[in-house]
């Protein structure tokens, strides 16, 4: 693990770059540039799924008869804005411990089947994520509308935090690397800078290195439906007959 500020990975990228010299330091100007460039970049990782090392597990309160709820800096859930969200789950009132039940996360065609949205009961059987941005909030629907007071769980893909010049980040491993060379094709054109085809295999070698270290497989589902019926097995792969 790496301990790094922006400064330092501002001054390392200009140098490879051939815009400083060791030693040298940055000028403000252009350290504020170069870390405006850094934090776009950081942004656009945020939307990738194999730039996000880790998944939070964070627990909100739902209210009773309450069915949409706002998420991002300022809003119900006041964090920020994800812009995916894994998994979901609630936990069972008056568990002890707590038992967490898992709840699928809809999407747009499954909640726009969603026949009666404005269902009640007990306890909250899916919820759907409008990631849309209405001044840097999404919103979070329930179903069913739950007719109690319950715990909602969101598992939230996290991105790296953005950069300041002068405070320190420890970074998970292979980050430092992939950043300071991918901010050097982030910056190499406004300079006037050539990328070589060594530092250029060097950004896509060390991005990719992160890609599949945060790369996650998947359970493999399977439609039940389509293995037994009424005690009969539906298909079988072997014979490829019903």
């Amino acid at each position: 693990m790496i301990t790094t500020t922006g400064r330092q990975i501002v001054t390392t990228s200009l140098m490879m770059l051939g815009s400083l010299s060791p030693g040298e330091s940055v000028e403000p100007g252009l350290g504020d540039f170069c870390l405006k460039r850094l934090n776009s970049m950081i942004d656009s990782w945020g939307i990738l799924r194999q730039t996000i090392y880790q998944t939070e597990r964070v627990t909100e309160s739902l209210l009773n008869g309450v069915q949409n709820y706002t998420i991002g800096i300022g809003g119900d859930f006041n964090r920020a804005r994800p812009i995916f969200i894994d998994g979901a789950g609630y936990l069972v009132p008056g568990s002890s411990p707590p038992v967490e039940i898992g709840i699928p996360v809809l999407t747009d065609l499954q909640y726009q089947a969603q026949s009666i949205k404005e269902q009640t009961g007990p306890l909250i059987a899916s919820i759907y994520y409008n990631n849309g941005n209405d001044g840097g909030l999404a919103t979070i629907t329930v179903w069913q509308i739950p007719t109690q007071d319950l715990t909602l769980v969101l598992y939230i893909p996290a991105a790296i935090a953005q950069f300041d010049l002068s405070a320190s980040v420890k970074l998970t491993p292979g980050y430092e690397r992939a950043i300071t060379f991918n901010l050097c094709r982030e910056i190499a054109l406004a300079l006037g800078r050539p990328i070589t085809p060594d530092l250029n295999m060097l950004a896509v070698d060390s991005l990719g290195d992160l890609k599949r270290a945060n790369y996650q497989s998947n359970d493999l589902g399977f439609d039940l439906g389509m293995v037994q019926q009424t005690g009969k097995y539906a298909y079988n792969i072997n014979s490829d007959q019903p």
